[in-house]
């Protein structure tokens, strides 16, 4: 599975989103997307137990870029995760990785899907 965060500009019955996760089953094409005023690391835990909860299902690794939301320092396979998403991600089954700096098969998920 794979987690995207980036900012657009989505204006929804006149309120305007800056932040939109977007979560999906990497080659299932299925995809859970949400748009935020602000995110932060508890909103972020709490789109991850929504997405959970509707698929019910979490693969094993969840590839995420370099974001300060779940990375403590470090990039790639070097990164070291903050122990609280560390914990989130083995409670629900799953771990998180975070993409190489310039690895040639990482997508903007957002992107792709709005």
């Amino acid at each position: 599975m794979r987690a995207d965060k980036q900012q657009v500009d989505v204006e929804l019955l006149r309120r305007l989103y800056q932040e939109c996760d977007g979560w999906d089953l990497r080659y299932s094409k299925r995809r859970y997307l949400k748009f935020y005023r602000t995110f932060n690391r508890f909103r972020r835990k709490c789109f991850f137990h929504e997405a959970l909860t509707y698929w019910g299902y979490a693969a094993r690794r969840c590839i995420i870029d370099n974001t300060n939301l779940a990375r403590l320092r470090g990039t790639g396979e070097a990164a070291v995760m903050v122990p609280e998403m560390a914990a989130f991600g083995a409670h629900h089954g799953f771990e998180y990785v975070c993409h190489e700096v310039r690895h040639s098969d990482r997508k903007e998920l957002v992107s792709y899907c709005t």
